[in-house]
């Protein structure tokens, strides 16, 4: 009898399980099929129009000269164009004019401009604005690099000096918290100073919970779909959740930065060149009430280094913040690039000889 009673509870709860988790699967699997079907795009799709040429000439490793391609994602279509020396900017004479200003801007994906057409980009856009503020004509370099840090902006600003700049300005990403991916100070954290040739030295060595999130990153459109929506709250509270950890990597993280920043500037210095340093906020950062660590520290080494130092947060903060940056990939928008520009501008002038 006792027996029977067991069995009956097991086919009880087999039935129970069979109702709950089959529809729960069939409920998953069309909203899978819908998201596919309905939000075209969804994942990044890459067309190579001109690829990099085997014998090409490369300056640095991470350069990719003449190199073409076309980006389609749900959130936007943009299109890269490389010069002969692997930037996303047009070609520039290595002799400069006496009547212009030469301005280089180094700098990660923001400065690259993804997301964005060649000339919705901060620095084409800095261009026709500093160009219609004056009297004085500027020629703009956009030597932004995807996935790049202050390690290899030492290298870049070595390329950047044979072009005999007036002005280099460093745009930074600076999140002072372990949280967020591709920023200057978790980046120099993860990877050493003497550790220059391999980019894997970055990464840290990945979870279960990474791992799991990156398999449906790949394999579900339904779950980057529902990344896309929320991606912003749920990246913002994983921060909060991490805002006290890792605080004496992170301090060691800013020794080695400013320590960087020191040799980018004595660099510069020794050229008759002015050197200066701009923080490009998250999109987490605009959505912070209280007041912001970047800043007060930044500042504090601008000054320690006697380095102008450019904090784009406060004027981002009073701009519909929403409408700067995409939701799901979040790089600035048009509207971003064109509010970065537009604070940019008077930096610029007053770094100008």
């Amino acid at each position: 009898m006792k027996n029977g009673k067991k069995l009956s509870k097991r086919k009880h709860l087999a039935f129970l399980a069979v109702i709950t988790v089959v529809p729960a699967i069939v409920i998953v699997s069309l909203l899978e099929i819908s998201v596919r079907i309905f939000v075209p795009n969804l994942k990044p799709v890459q067309e190579i129009i001109t690829p990099v040429s085997p014998d090409a000439e490369r300056l640095l490793p991470f350069l990719r000269p003449h190199y073409e391609a076309r980006l389609t994602t749900s959130e936007y279509v943009m299109s890269m164009k490389h010069n002969s020396l692997g930037f996303r900017d047009s070609e520039h004479l290595k002799k400069r004019s006496e009547k212009i200003t030469r301005v280089v801007i180094i700098g990660d994906s923001f400065t690259y401009g993804w997301g964005v057409n060649q000339d919705q980009t901060y620095p084409a856009l800095l261009q026709s604005l500093l160009d219609g503020a004056g009297d004085r004509q500027y020629e703009i370099f956009n030597m932004g690099i995807p996935d790049t840090g202050t390690v290899e902006a030492q290298q870049i600003a070595q390329v950047a000096m044979t072009f005999d700049p007036h002005i280099v300005v460093l745009a930074m990403l600076l999140e002072d918290r372990w949280a967020v991916n591709g920023n200057d100070l978790v980046d120099n954290a993860r990877k050493p100073q003497g550790e220059q040739a391999s980019a894997a030295g970055r990464q840290p060595s990945a979870g279960v919970l990474t791992s799991t999130h990156n398999f449906f990153a790949r394999h579900s459109a339904l779950y980057a779909y529902i990344m896309m929506r929320c991606g912003h709250i749920m990246r913002r509270q994983a921060i909060g959740m991490r805002e006290n950890q890792n605080r004496q990597e992170l301090d060691a993280a800013w020794e080695l930065t400013t320590g960087l920043l020191a040799e980018l500037n004595a660099r510069a210095k020794a050229a008759s060149v002015t050197f200066a340093v701009m923080r490009c906020p998250f999109y987490f950062d605009t959505q912070r009430a209280k007041p912001d660590r970047i800043s007060a520290r930044l500042t504090e080494v601008g000054q320690d280094l006697e380095i102008p130092v450019l904090d784009l947060l406060p004027g981002m903060q009073q701009l519909d913040t929403g409408s700067l940056y995409y939701q799901r990939d979040g790089h600035w928008t048009p509207a971003g690039n064109e509010a970065a520009a537009a604070i940019i501008t008077p930096f610029i002038h007053s770094l100008t000889p």
